[in-house]
């Protein structure tokens, strides 16, 4: 089953390996989690598994992804992450039918601060700086993705099994981004600049 969910993540890989503006190709060395600003996880020896908000930290997850009331209106609507998941498909040909994907975020946005996409500015929704530019030109966020199979699948549970762990207390933010990475994300062998 896994398979069918990197076959999405391959869409970055290709990606990366074009160097795309906005994704640094050899970002330094991420620094040690003190609290404060949140380690990047996501880059790992030049390629970019995700994408995380910054405004998410080990200091402040009870008031983030933790807090039911800031995470309600966190992602974007159906409608916009519909256009996305269309995009990366027609943009790499991606077998099968659009219904046996799901547009997912590869770092979970409400349950582990990953980047959202796009936020809600004046009632529209605008991308945020995090993203990527497909073959046809189109942009999308970098912490997005079209995965298969479509919900529920075994990334769902995990991700919502890391987000209890760090609620309850008994797992650092950056420890469960890490251990969500190391299982999803790394597991594909060709996903690199």
């Amino acid at each position: 089953m896994r398979l069918h969910v990197i076959r999405g993540l391959g869409v970055l890989a290709v990606v990366v390996a074009c160097g795309c503006a906005g994704i640094p190709a050899n970002p330094p060395a991420p620094p040690v989690s003190t609290g404060g600003a949140a380690q990047d996880v996501c880059h790992v020896n030049g390629a970019v598994y995700c994408a995380l908000n910054p405004a998410v930290t080990d200091a402040n997850v009870h008031q983030t992804i933790c807090n039911p009331a800031w995470t309600r209106g966190l992602r974007p609507p159906a409608s916009l992450t519909g256009s996305w998941k269309r995009a990366i498909a027609a943009a790499y040909h991606l077998p099968g039918s659009l219904s046996a994907y799901e547009g997912d975020h590869r770092m979970p946005e409400a349950d582990l601060g990953g980047d959202p996409g796009a936020h809600l500015v004046g009632g529209a929704w605008v991308l945020t700086d995090q993203t990527v530019t497909l073959p046809t030109g189109v942009r999308v966020p970098a912490n997005f993705a079209d995965e298969s199979p479509a919900s529920p699948n075994p990334k769902d549970h995990d991700e919502t099994a890391l987000h209890n762990e760090v609620c309850a207390g008994r797992l650092t933010l950056t420890a469960a981004r890490i251990q969500l990475r190391d299982r999803w994300l790394l597991s594909y062998p060709r996903y690199r600049p």
